[in-house]
């Protein structure tokens, strides 16, 4: 809903937890902040790769090479980061990205992406193939207005269904905030 509220923080705990949720499930974690990708550094790894690479070398893309490019965290979750620069942002579209996320899904047992904030084609695509959408906001007036309108827009837009998204208050600490959880809710 706004940067800084933790969307990354939540994205790579997720991911970790998944994996070790019992049964082995196979995570990967995708870090979709077209230029301000932080994963690498959350998770301390430099990559080779990231999906900048794989958009311009979709004609290649299949399970054998998207495992290839992969980065396998210690924590066993498979990272794909953003590209470091400008090099892949003006090449994904929103059909290299559905190209992409079906066949991760295909290999993956859950993916998690963190979107960044940004609302354009590529983003909409990811949420029309989302099976769960978790909004990330504070305790706060214009992170809750955000929210409020994101709401908005997806119900404008018919996807993704309501039933689908959740909604995270992340940093609640409910004697330092002005505006209280029940208020919020409200």
């Amino acid at each position: 809903s706004k940067g800084g509220v933790g969307n990354t923080t939540i994205a790579v705990n997720l991911a970790t937890s998944l994996n070790e949720s019992g049964n082995s499930p196979l995570v990967a974690l995708i870090d979709m902040n077209l230029l301000f990708g932080e994963i690498p550094i959350f998770l301390n790894i430099e990559s080779g790769f990231n999906w900048g690479e794989v958009a311009r070398n979709i004609t290649r893309l299949d399970s054998t090479y998207l495992m290839s490019i992969l980065y396998k965290h210690s924590s066993g979750v498979y990272v794909l980061p953003s590209p470091t620069g400008l090099d892949g942002v003006n090449v994904a579209t929103p059909e290299i990205i559905a190209l992409l996320l079906g066949v991760m899904r295909n290999v993956f047992d859950y993916i998690v992406i963190d979107g960044g904030q940004a609302i354009d084609d590529i983003s909409l695509k990811i949420l029309e193939m989302s099976e769960t959408v978790l909004l990330v906001g504070i305790l706060s007036l214009p992170c809750l207005t955000n929210l409020k309108r994101l709401l908005w827009i997806f119900q404008k837009l018919g996807y993704p269904q309501q039933d689908i998204i959740k909604i995270i208050i992340n940093r609640h600490q409910e004697k330092k905030s002005v505006i209280s959880l029940t208020e919020a809710e409200e």
